[in-house]
């Protein structure tokens, strides 16, 4: 039976302990050693002795499993490459293998800090390192910490492998809604219609923001017409939309008075947490969030289709998908027609492309949600296929 790092050994069975005091250990077809510092203070290991469990862990010669202070050796694993850790994690292949068996219920994954771990591998720059746990593995993950000023139930999407650089605001694989009665992700199916590609059946689940300083940006950039729009005249559109009114200009100075727009990432520079959860608080308190949330949601299930641009699949079943969703709604205001375009851009995963048995699973993240008053030109990406997703209905 082939391990690789992170596979889980329900029970084991102590067999020797050798010379250099590695506990030998077999079991469910497999067959290893765990030394001492795997081991916790409280236990001591006897021939015979059963132990449940036990995490795979990298293999230089014959396999070594853990019972405890696995943190670190899987991180470094994973996310080590020339001596940096890095964003977009090592070893595809094992990702797209454990994030395609939980794709279609990711309630089956708990993600979560684990007591016994020393964490001594520092975590990327504002984020903090989790364990996504499934019944047979798990894998370290990291996720923003801007999350936890959210303070409502975690939930998971399966995307931390980023194949190519444009997913910037999409690297978290745990996220918070932060939303009130909104229990995500929501569930649709609908038909993916991709050049040279058969039709598709698709179930898709849709989880949100699911980097939060870039839901921030969207609500002051577009909804607000605050500091780093480049169109003042869309704040008018969306209260017109929204037959609504926002706060005052001044008010919306204030929320934002010490962001600082990131032109390059099309998000806001980073900032302190007391900062992030200051600002989330006053967009909550006056509902700009939900407004904002709802409004999205409720353009994106009333678009009949929606463009899709897609690279050519991997061969291990990964296919990245990118959505573009608009629609062009006429309101009557003020005795005189107005023409209005929401239009929306996600950025998703299929772990399961090459599946010609199961139903094809597509997650997807938010990346922008924006009002015109002309039609959008924006098109998938050139150098990709493009098609169309159809039939997009709420399950």
């Amino acid at each position: 039976m082939a391990l690789a790092p992170g596979d889980i050994v329900s029970e084991a069975e102590v067999i020797w302990r050798d010379i250099h005091s590695r506990y030998w250990i077999r079991g469910n077809g497999v067959k290893g050693y765990i030394t001492p510092e795997y081991i916790p203070d409280d236990i001591r290991l006897m021939r015979g002795q059963k132990v449940k469990n036990v995490i795979t862990l990298p293999r230089k010669n014959s396999q070594p499993f853990a019972i405890s202070s696995y943190e670190d050796t899987l991180i470094l694993y994973f996310y080590l490459r020339d001596g940096t850790i890095v964003d977009e994690p090592n070893e595809a292949n094992i990702w797209v293998s454990r994030w395609r068996e939980i794709a279609s219920n990711t309630k089956l994954v708990d993600c979560a800090q684990y007591s016994q771990g020393r964490f001594l591998v520092p975590s990327p720059s504002y984020r903090e390192w989790l364990f996504a746990r499934a019944n047979k593995w798990l894998m370290p993950i990291h996720n923003s910490i801007y999350f936890n000023a959210f303070r409502t139930c975690t939930s998971f999407c399966p995307s931390a492998l980023n194949r190519t650089p444009h997913c910037h605001h999409i690297l978290s694989a745990c996220y918070k809604a932060g939303l009130s009665q909104i229990v995500l992700p929501l569930r649709y199916k609908g038909d993916l219609l991709l050049p040279g590609s058969p039709p598709k059946s698709i179930q898709i689940y849709l989880h949100g923001f699911l980097y939060p300083p870039k839901w921030h940006y969207g609500v002051w950039k577009h909804m607000l017409s605050g500091k780093p729009s480049r169109n003042k005249t869309e704040r008018d559109l969306w209260e017109l939309w929204l037959n609504t009114h926002f706060p005052l200009s001044s008010q919306v100075d204030d929320i934002f008075k010490d962001c600082k727009e990131n032109q390059k990432e099309s998000c806001c520079n980073m900032c302190s947490l007391e900062h992030f959860e200051q600002v989330h608080n006053a967009l909550n308190d006056t509902s700009l969030l939900q407004i904002h949330w709802n409004s999205l949601v409720t353009m994106w299930e009333s678009t009949p289709t929606k463009l899709v641009g897609a690279p050519d699949p991997h061969n291990d079943g990964f296919h990245e998908i990118e959505v573009l969703s608009f629609c062009e709604e006429v309101r009557t205001v003020n005795g005189r027609d107005i023409v209005f375009y929401p239009f929306s851009v996600l950025w998703g995963w299929i772990y399961n492309w090459d599946d010609t048995e199961g139903e094809t699973i597509l997650h997807l993240g938010i990346v922008t949600f924006f009002l015109r008053d002309n039609k959008p030109t924006q098109k998938p990406r050139t150098n990709w296929r493009r098609g169309k997703l159809e039939n997009v209905v709420r399950v």
